[in-house]
């Protein structure tokens, strides 16, 4: 995690692809490729360096493994659908599942989950919608005792929910008084009343899918102006 290297790196290539040395941006952006496999900027700047240089197929198979990687990883998004919905968060359950839904638009785990959403909405689909901003926090003392953690705490903190993450605090104070980590969580959300900024790191990764699904789309269309 190294934004300012990330900046230099993709500046250098610029520079060369600017330059028209695409043999040396394709060197420097495979050298980190193979020192960082995971790094998304180095496929981000060998995708601009193969375009440049018309190897559009290359660019294709690229975007194709980034493709299976972010489907791989939105299991998640499924698996914490199934916790939330089995734990009794029904609302934060149909936020997984749309999410998970949204990276994967077909196939046999699609169709599972999306039956899931369906039921969820069936139970109730005016109280269950996700954009709404009624509050929900009223609804979490359905939520088995054992389910009140910090973990479910910090959950809501990320998405903003700064009153559902107040009563689960309260609720574990309630049960451990003494629960050191829990009373700073609480007076750190007292002391800052205003919604805690979204995670930037959690949004540049979705700028980042929506940027190479872009790509995947307008492949054809790219590889008919090379030719």
């Amino acid at each position: 995690m190294d934004p300012e290297g990330s900046r230099r790196f993709l500046s250098r290539v610029e520079a060369l692809l600017e330059a028209r040395m695409f043999d040396l941006a394709q060197e420097l952006a495979a050298e980190r490729l193979g020192r960082l496999p995971d790094d998304v900027d180095a496929r981000i700047a060998m995708c601009k360096v193969w375009t440049r240089m018309g190897k559009l197929e290359r660019v294709e198979e690229i975007l194709q493994e980034v493709e299976k990687r972010i489907s791989d990883w939105s299991r998640l998004h499924a698996a914490m659908g199934d916790i939330c919905r089995e734990s009794g968060l029904q609302k934060e359950a149909v936020r997984f599942y749309r999410r998970f839904l949204a990276l994967n638009p077909q196939g046999t785990t699609h169709e599972t989950v999306a039956e899931k959403l369906d039921w969820l909405m069936d139970a109730g689909a005016d109280a269950l919608q996700p954009d709404e901003d009624q509050d929900h926090y009223e609804h979490i003392s359905a939520i088995a005792p054992d389910f009140h953690t910090m973990t479910l705490a910090e959950l809501y903190l990320r998405q903003n929910q700064q009153d559902m993450a107040r009563h689960v605090l309260n609720e574990i104070l309630r049960r451990e008084p003494d629960h050191r980590e829990a009373a700073v969580r609480l007076r750190e959300i007292e002391d800052r009343k205003p919604a805690l900024q979204d995670n930037a790191g959690g949004q540049a990764r979705e700028r980042v899918i929506r940027e190479l699904s872009r790509w995947l789309d307008n492949i054809g269309r790219i590889r008919g102006y090379a030719t």
